[in-house]
């Protein structure tokens, strides 16, 4: 994390996971003028600021649990994070989870423990309940309801990398002498954009037509089983654009996400722009 934070510059957004939750590292993003949007550890501490400069804890539990009972599902609350003599305010918001969700990270937080030997405490399990979301940004430039589906957003770009990494061969270099190294790397780099492109242009069609999101990991293999054919034909313009016009509507048909009953985070992306 301490990387990422060399290389963000003044006014942009951060976004990274509860596994790369550092104190130190969000203060650091704050002091560059930028901004940072992470899932909340609850056994961090959290302070609230009194009027005569002082901290005292602040009980996250006790709060929602009052916050659950008023039948609340989303919290916002203006904190201080506290560490090694520097402080910053930040924002943190709580939204409570379904109880199917709830109940899945009860059974792997338990699991996760008795691998350790020990048992989860009673706050830890409770937690589960929620979302923790933190972040420097203002209402104005991050409103509140608009911060679980932006952090979601994180979830498509780690796929983005996924598919470079394990479907495109990135990671994989042949080769020894330099020329071929660097054709190998620019004829990867080729194939990125070109489905980047083709992807889009799925998705965009899938959804207009079906109202259904499409994958791009299935659009990346559906035409990597279709390379061999491609190559085939890829010196012969017309029967080449007559290859990509069957395929394209081959992978519209064939590489849908499965269907469930909650939105998908494109689809509430998507219902944000409208309102």
């Amino acid at each position: 994390m301490k990387e990422a934070v060399k290389f963000v510059n003044k006014g942009e957004l951060i976004i990274y996971d509860l596994g790369y939750f550092d104190t130190n590292c969000m203060m650091d993003i704050a002091d560059k003028g930028s901004y940072f949007l992470n899932r909340f550890n609850h056994r961090a501490g959290l302070y609230e600021k009194k009027e005569d400069g002082t901290f005292e804890k602040f009980d996250l539990e006790k709060v929602l649990k009052k916050a659950s009972k008023r039948g609340q599902t989303r919290c916002e609350f203006k904190v201080w994070l506290c560490k090694d003599g520097r402080e910053l305010e930040v924002r943190l918001i709580a939204e409570r989870v379904p109880d199917e969700v709830a109940n899945t990270r009860r059974r792997k937080a338990k699991k996760t423990a008795k691998k350790k030997g020990r048992n989860p405490t009673k706050k830890h399990l409770y937690m589960q309940n929620w979302s923790l979301y933190v972040t420097n940004a203002d209402e104005d430039k991050l409103p509140t309801k608009a911060i679980s589906v932006v952090y979601k957003l994180r979830w498509y770009i780690e796929i983005v990398f996924k598919s470079w990494k394990s479907y495109h061969g990135l990671d994989r270099v042949r080769g020894e002498r330099e020329e071929r190294i660097e054709c190998f790397i620019y004829g990867r780099l080729i194939m990125m954009v070109i489905m980047t492109f083709l992807s889009g242009s799925i998705k965009r069609h899938v959804w207009h037509t079906k109202r259904r999101e499409a994958s791009l990991l299935k659009v990346i293999g559906h035409f990597q089983d279709k390379a061999k054919k491609a190559l085939c034909v890829i010196t012969d313009l017309e029967a080449f654009s007559e290859f990509l016009y069957t395929e394209f509507f081959e992978a519209c048909r064939l590489c849908l996400m499965d269907s469930r009953k909650r939105l998908s985070t494109a689809q509430k992306v998507r219902l944000a722009n409208a309102s």
